[in-house]
């Protein structure tokens, strides 16, 4: 600990709050931006207002604590804003939150030399033997200034061992000390430490206070630079004033005169921001050539791939902000940056906008594992260069709604998705002018239906009848078929697979039980059996929509169903258990339910059959590949409560 306080004691010399450009010679050697640019007062402190205030009130009220926890991330003023806490104490015309940085007090703790200030690093002084020759000095009164003023930085690296030893100080110091912890990691500080300290919590600087920092380093070096060149320092710096200071300098190494973006990128081998936005134009425009085009160019220019998916994941979600919220504080870029998002985002759909953020997300997390970079990111926004255009649900639905009440229209947004409902439309002529190749042909002309218009006089899709009724007629399939209007002059005949569309479930309407399976005089009852049962849960038990009670005999309810797939399914012990159950509350004894198969009858549709027919129609067939929906169970209307 010994060379730890000789080395607190013997720091570099320089002139206090000097900022101006540094002169090297032999004597004097050169001394980087970012020591020279330090502040020197509380009021120099870029971007941590919240404490710095807190802290000069504090003196100036005397009522400054005897412990604190300086915590945040690297490079925004933890250390710096502890010096000047040392000198606002130790000053001669203090204790003042404003230190004159001309008394030999200020000049010793700037230059680091004060004999009453000791920095301690504890990630490299983490034992218990270190700690304990620290706290040892504590005892002893200041040298010259009024306290001593322990500033121990990453404080978390301490030992377990260390900390204890430490506990007891900490909570009762000697009136003259101080103790200042710094840290980036408080999280890793235990309780006992947080519960004896005043904690302050250090922000990220932001972009807008960067560049003001930044210009007033630039001039001071006597250069000037865009401010759209200072806004790339400030992005890259992530919220450190030290990094952007230190990337400043790397810019000004590199380059005389004028600081614009070009120099810039060249000096640190950034991915030119027009690159971004190119990107986000291309991919607006579905076009996956210029995309390509933009990453050839960022391998020609040797930048890193992954470092330009993280910016372009950046990019969309500042445009996503802007474009839900239109809320520019919530985008830390510049002024002119965000006015140039604000006009990009109101052509952009939010959806898109989150389908490539996606998209992009999952190829960035695959960069960081890949030998084949560039493969990755080409393939990741080829992939978001071309999805398909979204259409929103409540105007798919609204779409459906008009196709089933036979008002016809494209379902999709698109081209594509417009082509998909006409032809699935086409078979049952919800599409003017189909099926008019099938019409001539004499084989596809029903000898048993007449035929009307495609359209009616409200614009809605004809529907055929039998010839031998003019009444509807209910269909067990859940279809309705109405007595077709007139057909109009200069219309031609609605006939082929139209005509047989609506004739097909006509022929098995009558609902009527075949004859070889006569309904018992029970079935009103068992009705209201099924009807439970459906209500309840219509997908477990829709094989009986079509039953018949033939029998109620001794012990035993017998019931016709359709098809030797349905008993299976019912005769299923859980199944059987619920139905004999409700058998029992409506006959009010116990019965042993029995399906047996109904005679094959045109009478009596098989589930099968419905099921096929359901996937046929255009609006259940668009309803499963537009919504990635599937087919529960299939109910007649009355089933339903239509």
């Amino acid at each position: 600990m010994t060379d730890v306080l000789e080395r607190s004691a013997g720091g570099s010399k320089r002139s206090p709050g000097k900022t101006g450009k540094a002169v090297s010679s032999a004597a004097e050697p050169y001394e980087v931006l970012a020591r020279r640019s330090r502040p020197q007062l509380f009021a120099e402190v870029v971007g941590q207002d919240h404490v710095t205030q807190t802290l000069a009130n504090a003196v100036d009220g005397g009522r400054l604590g005897h412990a604190f926890v300086f915590s945040g991330m690297r490079g925004v003023g933890k250390t710096t804003t502890a010096r000047i806490l040392a000198k606002a104490l130790n000053c001669a015309e203090g204790p003042t939150s404003t230190p004159c940085n001309i008394c030999e007090h200020c000049v010793e703790i700037t230059e680091g030399r004060s004999l009453d200030v000791f920095e301690v690093d504890a990630a490299s002084q983490t034992g218990i033997d270190a700690t304990r020759e620290l706290l040892e000095t504590v005892k002893y009164q200041p040298a010259a200034g009024r306290f001593r003023v322990y500033i121990i930085d990453e404080a978390h690296g301490l030992s377990r061992q260390a900390v204890d030893a430490f506990l007891k100080t900490l909570e009762e110091p000697p009136p003259h000390a101080k103790f200042i912890l710094a840290t980036t990691a408080p999280q890793k500080l235990t309780s006992t430490i947080l519960s004896r300290c005043q904690r302050y919590d250090f922000r990220s600087v932001s972009v807008v206070e960067v560049i003001g920092a930044l210009a007033a380093m630039v001039e001071g070096e006597g250069k000037s630079a865009d401010e759209s060149a200072l806004a790339i320092l400030a992005r890259e710096s992530g919220g450190s004033l030290r990094d952007a200071t230190s990337l400043l300098e790397q810019v000004l190494a590199y380059g005389a005169g004028h600081i614009d973006p070009s120099m810039v990128h060249a000096a640190l081998g950034i991915p030119d921001r027009e690159a971004l936005r190119a990107v986000v134009a291309a991919l607006q425009s579905r076009d996956a050539a210029t995309v390509l085009g933009v990453v050839d160019d960022l391998v020609g220019q040797g930048a890193d791939l992954a470092r330009f998916a993280l910016d372009l994941l950046e990019e969309l979600r500042h445009l996503t902000v802007l474009k839900v919220a239109s809320a520019a504080t919530l985008v830390d870029l510049s002024p002119p940056e965000i006015a140039a998002l604000e006009e990009m985002a109101r052509e952009i759909p939010a959806d898109d906008l989150q389908r490539w953020f996606r998209i992009l997300l999952r190829g960035q997390e695959e960069l960081g594992r890949t030998a084949a970079p560039r493969l990755v990111l080409e393939m990741a926004l080829v992939e978001m260069a071309t999805l398909a255009e979204m259409v929103p649900v409540d105007e798919l639905v609204a779409r459906l709604e008009k196709l089933a009440s036979g008002g016809g229209g494209q379902i999709g947004g698109s081209g594509q998705a417009g082509g998909r409902a006409k032809a699935s439309a086409g078979g049952r002529g919800a599409v003017a002018g189909e099926g008019r190749a099938d019409a001539d042909r004499p084989s596809n002309r029903s000898a048993g239906t007449r035929t009307a218009s495609p359209t009616g006089s409200d614009g809605t899709a004809a529907r055929t009848e039998p010839a031998q009724s003019g009444k509807p007629t209910g269909s067990g399939n859940g279809a309705t078929v109405a007595k077709a209007p007139s057909p109009s002059a200069g219309t031609p005949p609605q006939t082929g697979s139209a005509s047989r569309a609506s004739q097909a479930p006509n022929a098995r309407a009558s609902g009527s039980p075949p004859e070889a399976a006569k309904a018992s005089p029970e079935q009103p009852r068992w009705k209201g059996v099924v009807d439970s049962l459906q209500k309840e849960k219509a997908s477990r038990f829709f094989r009986l929509s079509y039953s018949r009670l033939l029998e109620v005999a001794e012990g035993e309810l017998k019931v016709g169903v359709t098809g030797q797939d349905a008993v299976t399914a019912l005769t299923n012990p859980e199944v059987r258990a619920d139905i004999e159950k409700a058998i029992a509350n409506a006959f009010g004894k116990s019965l042993r339910f029995s399906p047996v198969v109904l005679e094959e009858s045109g009478a009596v549709p098989r589930v099968a059959d419905l099921e096929k027919e359901a996937r046929q129609d255009p609006v259940v067939k668009l309803g499963l590949e537009l919504l990635d929906g599937k087919i529960e169970a299939v109910l007649p209307r009355e089933k339903r409560g239509e």
